[in-house]
């Protein structure tokens, strides 16, 4: 009778082990406020210290790195710039942009499933970025230069290869992105759970494109 009590509650405590360990392997790798900083972080700068948290392999980091570069620097592609000067602006601007963005999440929603996480950070008021634009001294200079250039006969090709004219031109740019307004906003990001290319399990957002246009200032 003893034996057999005792192997029944053995039984009990194995199949809670089992359960338990079952539950906490399901469980996602890092906590949703982390995940969604690491995923806000990569959509506005193309880089985040919170990489790891998002699931990302290196191919999604370096897809999406591209993407959000290629998405700012294509607003310069009016003007006749080079490639090195598409760099340095990339660099020097995203360098830039994370303490001026300064993005941080907290948890608004407990949920083992759906966890809510509040964004908060500091995004472009696109309600002044025109009156902003046509008052930009730095906007104003770059386009009387190029003016001034083409009537001496100084083609778009001569532009590009004038290497201190390129280095000018990137810093004029970020010092004309320098003038956007920003104002502080919050968003509540709904999280999904998906498995990683590491067969881990991550939170990701269930609406990415919406985090997108959040923090574009939409």
């Amino acid at each position: 009778m003893q034996k057999k009590f005792l192997f029944s509650i053995f039984s009990v405590l194995m199949i809670f082990c089992l359960t338990a360990c079952g539950s906490e392997a399901e469980k996602p790798k890092f906590s949703a406020d982390k995940s969604i900083l690491g995923w806000a972080e990569m959509d506005a700068f193309g880089n985040s210290a919170n990489i790891a948290a998002t699931g990302m392999d290196k191919a999604q980091q370096e897809q999406l790195s591209n993407a959000v570069v290629k998405g700012t620097t294509e607003l310069l592609t009016a003007f006749p710039v080079s490639d090195v000067c598409l760099d340095k602006f990339a660099k020097d601007y995203f360098s830039q942009l994370p303490a001026k963005m300064n993005i941080s999440t907290k948890i608004k929603k407990d949920d083992a499933e759906h966890p809510v996480v509040e964004v908060t950070a500091n995004v472009i008021d696109v309600s002044k970025v025109n009156d902003i634009a046509s008052k930009s001294e730095n906007l104003a200079q770059i386009t009387l230069a190029m003016e001034q250039l083409h009537e001496k006969g100084v083609t778009d090709e001569q532009i590009k290869n004038d290497a201190e004219f390129q280095q000018e031109l990137a810093a004029t740019f970020v010092k004309y992105l320098d003038e956007m307004p920003l104002i502080q906003k919050t968003y509540d990001v709904t999280c999904k759970i998906a498995q990683g290319e590491d067969g881990n399990l991550y939170y990701v957002p269930e609406d990415g494109d919406a985090l997108k246009k959040f923090l574009g200032g939409l």
